[in-house]
């Protein structure tokens, strides 16, 4: 696979976290989207790596991978390289069960609501 030299990461991660945060928000299932690889570190990149998290039962995760990834892919396509992205549910996530989940990124959480104090953040490195 092709390698890509990034010429200005700084531009590429809010350009991300807004894509991110656009799919998170338009899939109410999505309780959490984060990047890792080579597109967020230093050097040369050949896709952009994507840990989607998502609340749904196990009957609904193929149709919500397929609208979400189109929904991705629709609009990072003009980026010119590849996303892959990696589904957990939040049972899964629970497990951490990538070697460096410890360097994953934040790209977009959504908000928990409790009862009875109303919305609030989820902590910043929650995986669900």
């Amino acid at each position: 696979m092709p390698r890509f030299l990034k010429p200005n990461i700084g531009n590429r991660r809010p350009r991300l976290r807004a894509v991110s945060y656009t799919v998170g928000s338009a899939f109410p299932v999505i309780r959490s989207i984060w990047g890792f690889g080579s597109f967020l570190r230093p050097g040369s990149f050949s896709d952009i790596d994507l840990l989607v998290i998502v609340s749904c039962g196990q009957k609904q995760l193929l149709g919500i991978f397929t609208q979400v990834r189109a929904s991705l892919e629709l609009r990072t396509s003009y980026w010119g390289f590849p996303v892959d992205i990696l589904f957990l549910t939040e049972r899964e996530a629970r497990g951490r069960p990538l070697r460096d989940m410890h360097l994953l990124e934040p790209l977009f959480q959504r908000r928990a609501v409790n009862r009875l104090t109303g919305p609030f953040p989820s902590p910043s490195r929650s995986f669900i």
